[in-house]
C-alpha cells in the first residue's frame, strides 16, 4: 500500500453552525400522507389497517416510527365509508334495473360475477392461465349480452305483433322445406339466441323499452364509476395534497363522530410514540422494520493502573455513548450552512420493553411518565431477559419514508461488558402509493372521451366484490 503526502490546506473562514432542523412531525410526514393515500387505492391494504387497528381493539398498537398510524386509520375508515356508499348506489341500480329491464341485465350481472372470480395479480406477473381464462370468459359473456341488449333495444327480439324480422308480404318461408314453422320457434322475429342466453323469457320476445331500461341502467352505473373516480381525484387535490395535509387539525378524516373512533385514536397515539413498549416475545421489535445484522459484542474489562478507580455501571457507559452519538448531528467544520445531511435529524432516546403476556387489558399498560421512569431506572442496571432497556437511535430519510433505527443495550457483569446492537430498517412505502398524486392528476386532466371510456370499463366489474 503506497502513501502520498497531502499538502497543507489553507485555513478556511469559520462558518456559522447551521441551525438545528425542526423535529419531524409524524402526523404530517410524507410517509403518513402516502400511507393515507394507499387506503383509497388498495382495498386489501385498507381492510388490513382497519382489522389490525380498529376491529382488534384489544391489541396494543406497535410503535410507529416516522408516521402516525392513527391518522392512517382515520383515512382508512373514511375511505371504507365512501366505498360502501358507492357500492350501495351501484347495487341499488342493479337491483332496480333487473326487474325493470325484464331481467335482461341477468347476462351482464353474471359476467360481472365471473370477472370477480379471477384471482388477483401477484408478484408483478400477469397471472396464471386460469386467471386469463376467467377474465376472457367474463368479458366475452358481457360483450355478447351487451350485443343482445342493443339488438333488443332496436327491435331485433320484439314479441309477436310489435315487429318482425321478416317481411310478411314476402312469399319466401325459410321453414317451408322443413315442415311446420311452429316446430322451430316463432317466425315473428324472436331469435333462438335470446332463448339460449335468457331462458326466462320462454321465447316470448322482449319489448324494446325494457332493453333501453337495461342500457340506461348500465349508463347510470358508468356515471357512478366516473363520479367515484372524480371523487378520488378531488381527495388527492384537497385534504391529501401536500399543502393541506401539513395541517392535521384541518383533516376531515379525523373529524368523524363516534365514541369508539375517538377512543381508538387516543389509544393508538398514546401507544405508538411512548417510550414504554409493550412487546410480543415472538416479535419484540415489531414496527421498527426489518432486522439487519444484529450482533453482540463481548469485551473484557481491565482496570487502568494509572487512572483513578471508579465504579462502572450500565448508566455510566450509556452516558459516555450518548454524547458521541449526538456529535453525529454536527456537520463538517467547513461544510457551510447549506449542509442537508440527514444525520442532523438523528434522534436519541431511551425506551423500556415490557412483555405484554399476562396483561389483563389494554388500559392496564403503565404508560404514565412516573411508571416509565421507575421501569427505566430498574431495567438499565438489572440486565433482565424480559424487561429490557435500550438506547434507541433513529434517523429518518426521504421525508420519513426510510427510517433506520438502532437499538443499543449495555450490560456489565463481573469483568465483562456486553454490548447488544440491533439495527432495523423501515423501507419506503409501496411505489403505487407514491404514484397517487400522478394518477389523480391524470384523472383530473383527462379528456372527456378518456373519462367516459375509463368509466365504461368499470361497468363489467361493478357487479362483483
Amino acid at each position: 500500500m503506497s502513501t502520498a503526502p497531502v499538502p497543507r490546506q489553507p485555513p478556511q473562514p469559520q462558518s456559522p453552525a447551521p441551525p438545528d432542523p425542526p423535529p419531524a412531525v409524524p402526523r404530517a410526514s410524507e410517509a403518513t400522507r402516502l400511507l393515507c393515500a394507499g387506503t383509497y387505492q388498495d382495498a386489501t391494504y385498507r381492510d388490513r389497517v382497519i382489522e389490525e387497528l380498529y376491529l382488534k381493539e384489544h391489541r396494543i398498537a406497535a410503535p410507529a416510527l416516522g408516521h402516525d398510524a392513527a391518522r392512517v386509520l382515520a383515512h382508512a375508515l373514511r375511505a371504507r365509508r365512501e366505498e360502501l356508499g358507492w357500492s350501495a348506489a351501484v347495487l341499488a341500480l342493479w337491483a332496480g334495473g333487473l326487474p325493470l329491464s325484464g331481467w335482461l341485465l341477468t347476462g351482464p350481472l353474471l359476467a360481472g360475477l365471473v370477472l370477480a372470480l379471477a384471482p388477483a395479480r401477484r408478484g408483478g406477473q400477469q397471472g396464471s392461465a386460469y386467471r386469463v381464462l376467467v377474465l376472457a370468459a367474463g368479458h366475452l359473456v358481457f360483450a355478447v349480452t351487451l350485443a343482445v341488449l342493443l339488438g333488443a333495444a332496436f327491435g331485433a327480439f320484439s314479441p309477436a305483433g310489435t315487429g318482425s324480422s321478416y317481411d310478411s308480404s314476402s312469399s319466401y318461408d325459410p321453414y317451408a322445406p322443413y315442415g311446420d314453422a311452429s316446430a322451430y320457434g316463432s317466425s315473428d322475429g324472436t331469435s333462438d339466441l335470446l332463448d339460449v342466453l335468457f331462458p326466462v323469457f320462454g321465447g316470448g320476445g322482449v319489448e324494446p323499452w325494457r332493453a333501453w331500461t337495461g342500457l340506461g341502467t348500465l349508463v347510470l352505473i358508468a356515471l357512478c364509476a366516473a363520479a367515484r373516480r372524480d371523487r378520488f381525484a378531488r381527495v388527492f387535490a384537497g385534504e391529501l395534497s401536500p399543502d393541506h395535509f401539513a395541517d392535521p387539525a384541518d383533516d376531515p378524516a379525523e373529524q368523524a363522530d363516534g365514541e369508539r373512533f375517538r377512543r381508538v385514536l387516543t389509544r393508538i397515539r398514546r401507544e405508538q410514540h411512548a417510550p414504554l413498549i409493550m412487546y410480543d416475545e415472538a416479535r419484540p421489535f415489531l414496527g421498527a422494520g426489518s432486522a439487519y445484522d444484529t450482533w453482540v459484542l463481548a469485551v473484557e474489562l481491565r482496570p487502568d493502573p494509572d487512572a483513578a478507580q471508579q465504579p462502572l455501571s450500565n448508566r455510566a457507559i450509556l452516558e459516555k455513548i450518548r454524547p458521541l452519538l449526538a456529535q453525529l448531528r454536527v456537520p463538517a467544520e467547513h461544510a457551510g450552512p447549506a449542509v442537508r445531511d440527514r444525520l442532523r435529524r438523528l434522534e436519541i432516546d431511551e425506551c423500556v420493553f415490557l412483555p405484554v403476556e399476562g396483561l389483563a387489558g389494554r388500559d392496564e399498560a403503565p404508560y404514565s411518565a412516573a411508571a416509565f421512569e421507575q421501569h427505566r431506572d430498574r431495567a438499565v442496571e438489572e440486565g433482565g431477559e424480559r424487561r429490557r432497556h435500550f438506547l434507541r437511535i433513529r434517523v429518518g430519510g426521504w421525508e420519513e419514508e426510510l427510517v433506520v433505527t438502532v437499538f443499543v443495550r449495555v450490560h456489565t457483569q463481573g469483568g465483562m461488558l456486553m454490548l447488544e446492537i440491533a439495527p432495523h430498517v423501515l423501507t419506503p412505502v409501496r411505489p403505487g402509493f407514491r404514484d397517487a398524486d400522478r394518477e389523480a392528476l391524470r384523472i383530473r386532466t383527462a379528456a372527456p372521451a378518456a373519462k367516459a371510456a375509463a368509466a365504461l370499463a368499470q361497468v363489467p366489474r361493478s357487479a362483483g366484490p
